[in-house]
């Protein structure tokens, strides 16, 4: 499935997808998307084939976050394991996606990730900020 129409047009969407397609190569597939709709809203989701994971993008009025997920529903997002990468990401900056998705590329290709499940993450969350 590749973006269609007015989608390939929105600049914030189309750098996303393609940052995807350049980090993970035919190791990925995109399976849904849906926007952008007003106040920069879009959805994105692409299979990581080798492990059976969605890699899921989202952005909502302008904050973009990546996360990988597994099949019983737990979340991975490079914020857990890398602290470059917890502050707020937008869509209208290159180098904030291009970072979100690089980092989830190298903690796949690395095996690094732990998933978490809802309320693991946010004892995840609030353990890392105690840290600061």
């Amino acid at each position: 499935m590749e973006l269609e129409g007015k989608t390939r047009e929105f600049p914030g969407m189309n750098r996303a997808d393609q940052l995807m397609r350049q980090y993970f190569g035919d190791s990925i597939k995109l399976v849904k998307y849906w926007g952008p709709v007003q106040m920069c809203v879009f959805y994105l989701e692409y299979e990581y084939m080798p492990l059976n994971y969605k890699i899921i993008i989202e952005c909502e009025r302008g904050f973009i976050v990546i996360s990988a997920e597994n099949q019983k529903g737990e979340t991975f997002s490079p914020w857990m394991i890398y602290p470059e990468a917890d502050y707020y990401h937008f869509e209208d900056r290159p180098d904030d996606v291009a970072q979100l998705v690089k980092l989830t590329h190298q903690a796949l290709a690395e095996q690094r990730i732990s998933f978490y499940s809802g309320n693991n993450m946010q004892s995840l969350r609030s353990a890392m900020h105690n840290k600061k």
